[in-house]
């Protein structure tokens, strides 16, 4: 049962961590978006998840997203979680650049060293959502097949299956386009 559950919303810097709370919270997206420097208070939200399903989750805080400083709140964050998003920036991804591939990465296996940690152990849903899939060409021409190669992405592959994670993909650039990443996400959950 997901009711209650708390959810961490983790990634790197303007990947849109704020921008999903927002609209997972008001559903709408912020008039305007700044970039979190410090811990803030999170929110609640509640989804539909169909059959008659609806769960209210809780996200204690909104994490920011800079390199070291802030990996032992992530760890906090993920290990008093019942659901993870992890956010990345699917464009830069399929791009291949390589920035932003090691990065990927190196959250990757800090997420999947925690988790196999022996003291905070726990059945957890995983949901790797790569954002900013509206500023790839591939996304625009044929989403379903950017979608497709952003699941194949390498840099995904061991962490997902040790993560047992879903891969999804979109945008968070308009209401409608946010609101298609949300109900992909509801499908995981």
């Amino acid at each position: 049962k997901l009711s209650g559950k708390q959810v961490a919303i983790l990634g790197r810097q303007e990947v849109g961590k704020s921008t999903l709370l927002y609209m997972l919270r008001d559903n709408r997206l912020p008039d305007n978006t700044t970039r979190t420097t410090d811990p803030i208070p999170g929110g609640e939200f509640e989804m539909d998840l169909g059959s008659r399903r609806r769960a209210r989750f809780c996200v204690p805080k909104d994490l920011p997203g800079h390199a070291a400083p802030t990996w032992k709140l992530w760890e906090e964050a993920f290990n008093g979680a019942d659901v993870v998003f992890y956010l990345f920036r699917s464009d830069k991804l399929v791009d291949d650049e390589v920035g932003e591939t090691t990065l990927v990465k190196e959250h990757l296996n800090m997420l999947v060293e925690w988790d196999s940690a022996v003291a905070t152990r726990k059945s957890r849903r995983v949901l790797l959502i790569g954002t900013w899939a509206d500023q790839s060409e591939l996304y625009g021409a044929d989403p379903a097949g950017y979608i497709e190669r952003v699941k194949d992405l390498p840099v995904l592959q061991a962490p997902s299956v040790k993560l047992r994670a879903n891969v999804l993909s979109g945008s968070l650039a308009s209401n409608g386009d946010a609101k298609k990443l949300i109900k992909a996400m509801k499908g995981y959950l």
